[in-house]
């Protein structure tokens, strides 16, 4: 309950992205987008960060309620990280200019889980103080887990995921990253500052 109103209190205290109005199904049926959409007095919020996690509030749907002149929460689904099933995180980057940064994320076996979705989330390099720690790239990679009655195959199933990471415009120094909190963490160096001559750098 407790995690039910903090995601309530987010919601109501930091404006939505903008979402589409397609047609995209009935509320209730699975709907993968990655903008809040609208449909017929309903509302779905793909996903919602908290303080304490990327990504933890998931596939919200709120329904319009003229009654009260506001929305009424009717589902949300909380993804806590799920650690132990990635094995190996790479740093890849390309000897090109400008220069892409990409993480190679890898399991030996992931078993009967899904893939879910990836939260990526840069700190602003705009306050952080000259002695403190680098500026950091945060990726939460979501997996789920079967549902309890799911009989799992004993098969080996290898996972690769290949993650961009939007270092353009970036200035030249050190940069860290992170994946799932505090399972995997690391660093690169931009050599020079990352950008074309006609566009300033994020100072």
């Amino acid at each position: 309950m407790n995690l039910l109103r903090i995601f309530i209190t987010i919601c109501i205290l930091f404006p939505l992205p903008g979402w589409s109005s397609e047609t995209v199904g009935t509320p209730g049926k699975a709907v993968i987008r990655d903008q809040p959409y609208y449909l017929n007095g309903f509302l779905n919020v793909p996903i919602v960060d908290s303080s304490d996690q990327l990504g933890l509030f998931q596939d919200a749907l709120f329904q319009y309620d003229s009654q009260i002149d506001g929305w009424k929460l009717l589902k949300v689904n909380i993804h806590p990280i799920r650690k132990g099933i990635i094995t190996k995180v790479e740093t890849i980057i390309t000897d090109t200019f400008p220069v892409q940064v990409f993480l190679k994320i890898s399991s030996e076996d992931i078993a009967c889980n899904e893939l879910g979705k990836i939260r990526t989330q840069f700190d602003s390099i705009d306050w952080r103080p000259v002695d403190g720690p680098p500026p950091t790239f945060n990726i939460v990679v979501d997996f789920i887990p079967p549902l309890p009655d799911t009989t799992c195959l004993t098969v080996v199933i290898p996972y690769e995921k290949i993650i961009p990471l939007n270092v353009y415009g970036l200035p030249a120094g050190i940069y860290g990253y992170t994946v799932n909190g505090d399972e995997f963490s690391g660093s690169f160096e931009l050599t020079t500052d990352n950008v074309l001559l006609s566009t300033p750098t994020l100072r």
